[in-house]
């Protein structure tokens, strides 16, 4: 294994475990909103709605203490730490395997071999940590019936799934779907304005800030474009704990019809607000990976 790789794993790694870390509480009001319409206490009338993202802060703060924000907090970290590794170290060998295209003479081959490098890097990180992803989910949102975490920690959840490897990857076929629209609608934006921005390639303050307006746009634009995608992804994970009897969704087309069909098509967005700001993490990813890639590049060089 090259140099070159091990400066992008860690690189990439790092800067997604610390950005992860940041917004982790935002990324915990987004999934329970995203997913309250398929809780059954919720939909009993057991736990009262939440109404928003600023409703969904203050109870989860007074009900279950600030602490809760982080609960899955390693786990997730544990998962994405390969996850965003992989996909920066493999997307630049995948690359160099396909055609070589002139950005500046076709831009939209140059468009296709990056949403496809890109995707096949997300695809192959996502499959050796999807366990991972359905555990965390669940350990954010699974509850006894006091109200108390289904689940104290990721070998609790471990301990229970019973060698059912079908539970630990419901929803990974959406979740590959989403990424294709993901990684066009990013890089068409991200490129777009690094061609557009003057001081992109500033080293100073001005370059960080453009760098950051750049991934930080194009990070929101494809999140929408691929939300939907995330929410049937939440929707069968949840499920998935429940003997397969009691499922409500027989699959990823069913589950998004029946959204769309009982809660209507914009129930496909819900905790998309929550999500817009979760994307200063993806952002901050992107930033990060340049600068700290540099550093470690330096670092073994001299």
């Amino acid at each position: 294994m090259g140099g070159s790789f091990v400066t992008d794993f860690l690189a990439g790694g790092i800067s997604g475990a610390i950005a992860k870390t940041c917004t982790a509480p935002i990324e915990r009001v987004k999934l329970i909103i995203q997913t309250q319409d398929a809780n059954p206490k919720i939909i009993s009338g057991e736990v009262p709605r939440y109404t928003g993202i600023v409703n969904c802060f203050t109870r989860v703060a007074a009900e279950q203490g600030i602490q809760a924000f982080w609960r899955g907090n390693f786990v997730n970290v544990l998962r994405y730490f390969p996850t965003q590794a992989f996909n920066f170290a493999f997307k630049d060998k995948i690359k160099r395997l396909m055609p070589k295209v002139d950005r500046k003479k076709h831009p939209w081959r140059a468009l296709a071999v990056n949403v496809v490098a890109g995707g096949i890097a997300g695809a192959g990180s996502l499959s050796l940590v999807y366990p991972l992803d359905t555990a965390r989910t669940q350990l954010l949102i699974c509850t006894n019936d006091d109200g108390s975490p289904k689940y104290a920690n990721m070998a609790d959840f471990f301990r229970d799934w019973n060698g059912d490897v079908r539970r630990l990857y419901e929803g990974y076929v959406v979740s590959v779907a989403g990424i294709i629209p993901f990684r066009a609608i990013y890089f068409i934006v991200n490129d777009t304005l690094r061609a557009i921005l003057p001081w992109i390639r500033d080293e100073g303050l001005k370059g960080i800030v453009s760098k950051f307006t750049c991934a930080q746009s194009a990070a929101l634009c494809a999140a929408y474009a691929s939300y939907p995608f995330d929410t049937v992804r939440r929707r069968l994970q949840m499920q998935s704990e429940k003997p397969q009897e009691e499922w409500v969704y027989k699959g990823t087309m069913d589950c998004f019809g029946k959204i769309a069909a009982e809660e209507g098509v914009g129930a496909l967005f819900k905790g998309a607000g929550a999500n817009a700001l979760r994307t200063v993490g993806s952002a901050l990813v992107l930033v990060m990976y340049g600068e700290l890639k540099g550093i470690l590049a330096g670092a073994a060089g001299k």
